[in-house]
This record gives C-alpha cells, structure tokens and sequence, in this order.
C-alpha cells in the first residue's frame, strides 16, 4: 500500500526564483494577495491603500494565469508550493496565508485560467475577511469554499485527523470523493498523529507560597542595561538587516511597502538624535532596495537628502570631538546630491570664525573635484574662508591659477586683491578668461583696472576695443591707467587706433592745434603710450613735437616713453597670445 506524504516530507524548494519564470509570477500574485488580506485588519476597505493593494493583486494574478495557466498550490502550515518549489512562505501564524488555509484543512488550492475577476474578489473574502475575525461567522473555511459555488477554483481538503484511506476533496461545489492513492497520487499533504501524542499527562505542581525575595542589584542593573538608550541605535540597525532580508527573500510575502514606515521612522530616530553617521549607513543600506521597488523606497531615500540630514552631518563636523573631516565628506558624499554647495551656502551665514575655518576647510575637500563651484562662491565667502579655499585650490587645483587670481582680484580686501595679480603676474591667459576681464574694467580699484587691461592687451582681441574706448573716455581716469589702455588698444586694433591716435596727438588742421587742442590730456597720455608701442621710429618726431608743447605731467611721460622705448628693441605689437 502506498505510503501516505506526510505535510513535511518533501519540502520544496527555497532557492531564489528565476525572474520571469512561472514560479516568480505565481509568487508575486500571492505575495500581492497575501498584502492585500492584511490591509482587511489594517485599514476600511474604501481605504485608497486597499484599493492601490487590490489593483497590485489583479493585475499580478491576470498576469500569472495569462502567461502561465492553471495555477495548483499544495498548501502546507506555512508555506505554498508550485510544482515542487515553494513560492509563498510565512512563518507567522497570525500574519500567514497558508496556515489560515491549512488550519481549517485545505491542502490544495487550484485557480484556472478562466477564473473570473469576480470570483477571484469572492476568493480574497473567503480568505481575508471572513477568516480573520472581522466578521463572526459559524462556517469554517472550507464550508465557505463550498458555499461560494466556485467555478474557475476549487480546493482540496481534509477533515481533522482522517484515516488513510478516506479524505474530502471538495471543488465547485462537487461532493465528497475518496482519496487517489497510488504511486503517482498527488501529494496533497496529510498529518500522521500517534494515539499517544498527548500522553503522558503533566503532573500537578504543589502549590507553593510567595516569598518575598531580594533580587540583586548586579542583575537590575543588567535588566536596565537591556533597556538602555545608548542600545537603541544598534537594535534598530539589526531590525533594518531583518526587515531587508526579509524583502529580498523570494519566498516572503514581506513586501518594501509594508515596512517603508519602518524604516521612515528609524530615519526621523537617528536625525532626531543627531546620530549622523547611522543616518549615512542607514541610507547606504536601503539604497539597494530601489532595484526591488523604487516607487515604495522612494520616498524613504528621499528624507535623506533634506536640508536637515546636511544641517546635521554639517553640525557633527563643527563639534568639539567631530570626526576627521575626510569622515564628513564621506558621509556627505554618500548623500544624494552635490553638497559643496550647501557648504558654502553654511558659510555665507557662518559669523563665527571658527566655525568658518572648519566649514572652509570642509569645502577645501572639494577642490580638486569641484573647484568651479568653489571658484564661483569665492567672489561672496567671508575673507578668511577665502583665503583657505584659495590656497586649496592652488595645491589641488593648479590649473585654475589665473581663474582664481581673476576672482580675487574682484574682493574688497586689500591682500586678496595683491594675491590675485600676483597669481596673474606672467601667468598665461586665455580667451576663455576675457569675460571675467572686461568685467573688472568697472572696479573700483584702479590697480586692479590695469591688470585687467594689461590682460586684454595680451589677448589682442578686436572685439574688446570698444569696452576699452568707453572706459578710456571715463571721466577720472588717471594717466597710468590711460596710458595702459593706449597700449592697449593699439594691440587689440592697431590699423583703427593709429590714426586717431595721431589726431588726439596733434591735429592736422592748424586751427585746431592753436585752439581745440584738448584740455583733457586723457586721450594724450593713451595715445602717446599707445603710438610708442606701434613703432617709435614713424611716431618718435611726433611725440618729442607734443613733450614741447604740454604741460609738465604730460611732457614728463613723453619723455620716460622716449627713453623707454629706445632702450628696447622693436617688438612689433606688444605681446599677443593665442588662446
């Protein structure tokens, strides 16, 4: 005679289910079914969050019986098993699906292709509802299956503790029929119990008195130990690794959206407390998640990247005790997002010139990846912080020398401007570097208006004349800053200024020499700086011509231009560079 299976005699098998496979599909449809019947005990069902569960279920079910056809489970206590691989398990009385369908005698669950959406609905109330204590109601499950007068499901079931030889199969309404046996009956699960399973009876303990005992005080405080706060944060650690796997175990109904809350929570804990680093690990942790429901996790990852997790990994670094600062960029690198940027906006803010250095050398950290996001914030920072990134970038950023020796030349402070042109000084410049250039024409600085003019020189870019022109043509402009812009503009447009240079020098028309000669020596300066630099051999008559015939500033300068430029060899344009 054939041998009865017992429930656990061929357990199925619980390695990870192959995606896309018949097994997968059925198990999401039971995992979404099984979400679905706790939401019953959680929420009414108009509840949105019901309803989101119900469409999940639907649609996971349709797509199971579409692709994969009849779907036959064989119930165990705690687990469901499709063609020989278990694809639901929970080992949670109250919270599992097969143990209420094992619990009331069903071993075998059959959902054809052709089940209707209806009948599916029926299904979930048979199971959810009326199984969970919602509704007192005198039929077990079975009488209920049988009620319902299924077309497209039927079950298979047995009646307590039965005999071989005899068991109930109910399915659509069908009556009782005596149990296949034979080497290929399937094996739809029964439990053998010996007649003295429950034997021998206990023994009745004496009746003791209460006596009033003195516990130890080594023992309370180990009880009080087991309580303690400085614990919580490790526990709650552990109970993520829990839930996570969990979630990944293919055979677990747990889903991210039924502990997403959870791990909210633990988030909000750990900010609440200040405790930084368990923040970052905590993210480090749940990242991975997203490949198995970004939607869900989404919002969860998303609390991360506020304002306040930045604001506490920032605080955590102004401590006494903080961590090494390479420790704080770690954590803020593991972050979501670019947070250099919410560095310097913390300085901008930071009175505090100690809490400035920190947060300054915290942005430093970022030089050599970012440095033109710090190079645009330097223009705004606080002068000590400043000085900090601009040495930063030097050392790891070399190649943003004359960029940053542009931007301190545009600072208030004195030692930063007197830093930024000696950055400039012989330091090669490029035409990516004018718009920054012509900016500085407007400084209030006169020095600092002359490098910026010298720089254009060397450029030699026609475009620039005119920029050029307007600022000679400022009124106040001073004879040194004058006489650079004539060199200048000489090399930017040497074929449109040495003509009109020549009139500003002396005029053609007698009249105008013997009384519009212009009083403004401005133009003069500019020009006379500007001719010597063209060729002094075709101009040098004209410029001893004006040295006789001007005041003593502007006679003085012809000269020093004379001699200056007879003590050099001709160069043709002065200094062109390719950008």
């Amino acid at each position: 005679m054939h041998e009865p299976a017992a429930v656990d005699r061929k357990p199925g098998s619980s390695l990870p289910l192959r995606k896309g496979s018949a097994p997968q599909a059925v198990s999401d449809a039971l995992r979404a079914m099984a979400r679905l019947v706790r939401s019953f005990s959680l929420y009414d069902l108009r509840n949105q969050t019901v309803i989101g569960f119900l469409t999940e279920f639907r649609t996971a079910m349709r797509e199971a019986l579409d692709a994969h056809g009849r779907i036959e489970l064989v119930v165990r206590p705690f687990e469901f098993v499709y063609h020989d691989q278990v694809v639901y398990l929970e080992r949670d009385r109250e919270r599992s699906l097969a143990f209420r369908l094992f619990r009331d005698g069903v071993r075998k669950l059959t959902i054809e292709p052709g089940a209707s959406w209806e009948e599916q609905v029926r299904l979930l109330e048979v199971v959810g509802i009326l199984s969970t204590g919602l509704t007192q109601h005198e039929d077990d499950l079975v009488t209920l299956f049988w009620k319902s007068d299924f077309q497209g499901i039927s079950i298979e079931a047995v009646d307590g503790f039965v005999s071989d030889d005899v068991t109930t199969a109910i399915g659509g309404g069908t009556a009782s029929t005596p149990r296949p046996e034979g080497p290929l009956a399937p094996d739809i699960g029964r439990a053998e119990v010996p007649r003295d399973w429950d034997l021998p009876i206990p023994a009745v303990l004496e009746p003791a008195a209460i006596k009033l005992r003195t516990i130890p005080m080594e023992r309370i405080h180990r009880l009080q130990d087991e309580a303690d706060t400085e614990e919580l944060p490790d526990l709650c650690m552990r109970l993520v690794d829990e839930l996570i796997d969990l979630i990944q175990d293919p055979v677990d109904p747990t889903g991210v959206v039924d502990v997403a809350h959870v791990f909210a929570e633990i988030r909000d804990y750990y900010l609440g407390e200040g405790d930084m680093a368990s923040v970052v690990e905590l993210l480090r942790r749940l990242s991975p998640l997203q490949q198995i429901d970004a939607e869900r996790i989404g919002p969860v990852l998303a609390g991360f990247v506020g304002t306040r997790t930045v604001a506490g990994v920032l605080e955590l670094a102004l401590r006494p005790s903080a961590p090494d600062l390479r420790e704080i960029r770690a954590m803020l690198t593991a972050l979501p997002g670019e947070h250099d940027a919410d560095i310097l906006l913390y300085l901008l803010d930071e009175p505090d010139p100690v809490r400035q250095r920190i947060l300054a050398d915290l942005a430093a950290t970022w030089a050599r990846d970012r440095p033109a996001r710090l190079l645009s914030a330097v223009p705004s920072l606080p002068a000590l912080a400043t000085r900090r990134i601009a040495v930063a970038i030097l050392r790891d950023a070399p190649q943003q020398t004359v960029d940053l020796g542009l931007v301190l030349l545009g600072r208030s402070e004195d030692d930063l401007r007197a830093e930024g042109i000696r950055l400039l000084d012989g330091a090669p410049v490029k035409k990516a570097h004018a718009e920054r250039l012509l900016a500085l024409l407007d400084h209030p600085d006169a020095a600092v208006r002359v490098v910026a003019i010298e720089r254009l020189a060397r450029l030699a870019v026609p475009a620039h004349a005119d920029a050029l022109l307007r600022r000679l043509q400022q009124p106040g402009v001073a004879a040194e800053e004058a006489a650079t812009i004539g060199v200048a503009l000489c090399s930017v447009a040497p074929e449109r200024f040495e003509g009109e240079m020549v009139e500003w020098t002396r005029p053609r028309s007698l009249w105008k020499r013997l009384f519009q000669m212009p009083k403004d020596t401005t133009l003069q300066f500019a020009a006379v700086s500007g001719l010597a630099s063209l060729d002094l051999a075709r101009h040098g008559e004209l410029i001893r011509w004006l040295s006789k015939r001007s005041g003593s500033e502007l006679s003085q300068h012809c000269v020093r231009v004379l001699t200056d430029r007879s003590l050099r060899a001709p160069t043709g344009a002065h200094g062109r560079l390719d950008a």
